[in-house]
């Protein structure tokens, strides 16, 4: 008796017709009803009645299913505790993010693999300073975030660079780039003071002597992109923190220009973190990078700091 068959049976009981399963099972007719007519076999007795409209359970059929859907729970139990005890047994690594790189990078580091052994990843959402200071402390082993000044006690790798633009839904703007002076016509929706982004628009608004027009300070998330997608408001961001909208072109992006405002983001690597993890993030990063060529403005991946 196999799983298989167990699994089979239960499906062809559950959807009364060998057709409708062998479309849930998506297998073959024939070979469904091979694998059933082997465990009535098997069992001595026929478990199922056929006739034109598909098929009721026999009366041996109809005690089997409970044990059968038991034995197939319990297998799918026993699968779980092993891939869970699998996983926990993982080397793992926490890897802190950014607000502006964790929606292009993060989906991409769940399956972070390291000269070809699976990783357990551990994720923690942050600004950047706090990030850089906890890889310091030790709480984690890589930080990837935008490096506004740098790093000199830590090893620093540039990945890539970012303009900010102003997004906002099509139509609300012109086609083309964006004078920075004109921000000052837009309602903007824009991120707290302690977040980087926002601090290099604060110091290019005030060299250029420009009053923005700030409607609302959020954090990166729902309800920020929420505002941006009804068209109540406008904000600057990096492309990478609104990919997902700017590809399926729900928003549209234009870039700041004179001046343009240019963002590294780097990884900072506390001092275990192996070459070959380091090498394989950078690696992940770079194909991300190039799969999402809109989102950045240059490749780098070179040490910032000794």
């Amino acid at each position: 008796m196999e799983l298989r068959q167990i699994r089979d049976f239960v499906t062809v009981a559950r959807m009364g017709s060998f057709a409708a399963a062998a479309r849930r099972l998506n297998v073959s007719q024939p070979g469904l009803g091979y694998q059933v007519k082997q465990l009535e076999l098997e069992l001595g007795a026929p478990l199922l009645v056929r006739h034109s409209r598909g098929v009721d359970l026999s009366d041996a059929g109809a005690i089997f299913l409970a044990d059968a859907e038991r034995i197939l729970a319990m297998a799918t139990e026993a699968k779980q505790k092993i891939s869970r005890r699998v996983i926990a047994q993982r080397p793992q690594i926490r890897i802190g993010l950014s607000p502006t790189p964790q929606h292009l990078l993060g989906p991409a580091l769940v399956g972070l693999r390291v000269s070809g052994e699976a990783m357990g990843v551990a994720f923690r959402e942050g600004l950047s300073t706090n990030l850089i200071n906890d890889v310091r402390e030790g709480m984690l082993d890589v930080a990837i975030c935008i490096v506004a000044v740098p790093v000199r006690d830590l090893r620093a790798i540039s990945l890539y660079c970012e303009y900010l633009h102003l997004i906002a839904p099509p139509g609300v703007l012109p086609p083309g780039d964006v004078q920075f002076s004109d921000l000052a016509n837009h309602r903007l929706t824009v991120g707290p003071r302690d977040h980087v982004p926002r601090q290099y628009l604060d110091r290019e608004a005030a060299r250029a002597g420009i009053r923005l027009n700030i409607a609302q300070e959020l954090e990166p998330g729902n309800l920020r992109r929420a505002l941006v997608l009804h068209g109540s408001e406008s904000t600057v961001a990096s492309c990478g923190m609104f990919i997902d909208d700017i590809e399926d072109q729900t928003l549209v992006a234009h870039r700041i220009v004179n001046p343009v405002v240019r963002m590294e983001v780097a990884m900072v690597c506390g001092p275990g973190l192996s070459p070959a993890t380091e090498e394989a993030l950078v690696e992940i990063a770079r194909k991300t990078v190039e799969a999402h060529p809109g989102a950045v403005v240059e490749w780098a991946a070179a040490p910032t700091t000794a």
